[in-house]
């Protein structure tokens, strides 16, 4: 009887694991194969005193200006911060991803803030990313990109007399997204994304909250 109940359970267990791998079969050979996504963020950044001001002194100003450690000439300065602290900014994220696996992708991107300075590449990040497929069943999904950039996120410190410089943040960045996704329709998925990054050689740490549309096909 004993022998009986063993052989019932292990056959119940190996009739559960070949079901659930037929099943990940099935939805791996229906993958999408690319996917456009649109995705509104709102950026916190990490802002210290001695990031780079985005453009020279303008002439009439002096060292009590928003504008400091400047040369003679009134450039390379850095951007006056009374004391480290948050500040946010607005941008739209734009990418396209295409499956190289059942459940890994390459992708590109562009990360542009409408309120920027100047400099190189003021107010855009390119990106190339590699992401990971952790969970998809039914509408749900959840995944994982690791991304590396060039540009710039900027920030513009408030200033009591004046419209004061931004901050130049470094050109390379690294950034980690999290997103949780949901189907509203065949092929159409709303998601929210949560990504830190940090930008190199001047480092800014900023967090991004998303919100976005994925069109798969």
């Amino acid at each position: 009887m004993k022998a009986s109940l063993r052989i019932a359970l292990v056959a119940a267990a190996a009739t559960l694991a070949a079901t659930a791998r037929a099943e990940d079969r099935a939805d791996d050979s229906g993958a999408p194969t690319w996917a456009l996504e649109a995705e509104v963020v709102a950026g916190i950044g990490w802002v210290s005193p001695g990031l780079p001001a985005d453009r020279a002194r303008p002439s009439g100003l002096d060292e009590q200006s928003p504008w400091t450690d400047c040369d003679e000439r009134g450039e390379d300065c850095t951007v006056r911060v009374a004391s480290a602290g948050f500040d946010q900014t607005l941008g739209l994220r734009l990418a396209a991803h295409f499956a190289i696996g059942p459940r890994v992708a390459l992708g590109l991107g562009a990360r542009v803030q409408p309120a920027a300075g100047r400099g190189v590449l003021a107010g855009w990040v390119l990106e190339a990313s590699g992401r990971l497929v952790l969970y998809r069943r039914g509408p749900l999904g959840l995944d994982l990109d690791l991304r590396v950039g060039a540009g710039q996120i900027q920030f513009q410190p408030p200033q009591e007399e004046v419209d004061g410089p931004f901050a130049r943040s470094g050109l390379a960045w690294v950034a980690l997204a999290l997103g949780g996704s949901y189907a509203i329709d065949d092929g159409v998925e709303l998601f929210l994304a949560l990504t830190p990054r940090q930008s190199f050689p001047e480092r800014v740490f900023v967090l991004d909250l998303g919100l976005g549309l994925r069109i798969r096909g």
